[in-house]
């Protein structure tokens, strides 16, 4: 791969992951317009029409790499992509179930056909709507969000996610996960506080053994100074009980 389609190829993907997965498709195109001898792009490509759920195509692009650059990737991505024609007609009957409102037939399915990344943006957004009809709406978000990170512009992916924001599924996560960050942020202020106090107890009773042991000190000195003076005061008394004995006598 040469630096130009290299560089293409790696802007491919940053819209890939940004959910716009029409632009990565567009991309590839460019740089195979200017020729078919870069394998990872063709593969890639190959990729992005085969989450799509363009399986014919998907496999024609990997069949092109197979013949032009003998490329083992494609190869490989084409014998495990005959598989995908059954899971095409699984999905298929899906539609049909659920257009039915026969969900949780539709639901097993779609669920089968979610073994691949075959048709994923179409297989997701089945699951989503299954579990919307069935009213558990947090897994509806769940499948939603998984179609709308492969392709942000999904139209009925969308039509579900607005249904479920009118619902108030989206509020009610966005709340919780700023409940979780009010809790941790309460948490580190508590552990902060806690830590606090700690240090200051523990500097208080450092201080307060400190003054003690200077206390001590000082009471011991005192003890020592005031042993010495009455020694002396007894000394100085005995030497005049001696002389007036003197004197006397």
């Amino acid at each position: 791969m040469n630096k130009k389609a290299k560089k293409a190829y790696n802007k491919a993907m940053e819209y890939y992951e940004k959910g716009k997965i029409n632009k990565a498709l567009e991309i590839c195109e460019d740089v195979l317009l200017e020729g078919l001898d870069s394998p990872a792009v063709l593969n890639f490509k190959g990729l992005l029409l085969y989450q799509k759920g363009n399986l014919t195509e998907a496999i024609t692009v990997w069949k092109i790499n197979k013949d032009l650059n003998n490329d083992d990737i494609a190869k490989n991505y084409i014998k495990d992509a005959m598989a995908d024609q059954r899971r095409l007609d699984l999905y298929k009957q899906g539609e049909q179930a659920l257009r039915q409102l026969k969900i949780d037939k539709a639901l097993e399915l779609f669920k089968r056909c979610s073994e691949s990344d075959f048709n994923a943006i179409k297989v997701n957004t089945g699951i989503a709507m299954c579990y919307q009809k069935k009213g558990d709406l947090y897994k509806a978000k769940e499948y939603a969000d998984k179609a709308l990170s492969i392709d942000q512009n999904a139209i009925t992916a969308k039509i579900v996610e607005k249904e479920l924001k009118e619902d108030g599924i989206y509020l009610e996560s966005q709340n919780s996960s700023k409940g979780f960050l009010i809790g941790i942020t309460i948490l580190f202020v508590v552990v902060a506080i806690v830590a606090g106090g700690y240090l200051i107890i523990s500097r208080v009773k450092e201080k307060n053994l400190v003054n003690n042991i200077e206390e001590t000190k000082n009471n011991k000195v005192l003890e020592a100074k005031s042993s010495t003076t009455d020694d002396i005061k007894e000394t100085e008394n005995q030497g005049k009980a001696e002389i007036n004995a003197e004197t006397t006598s």
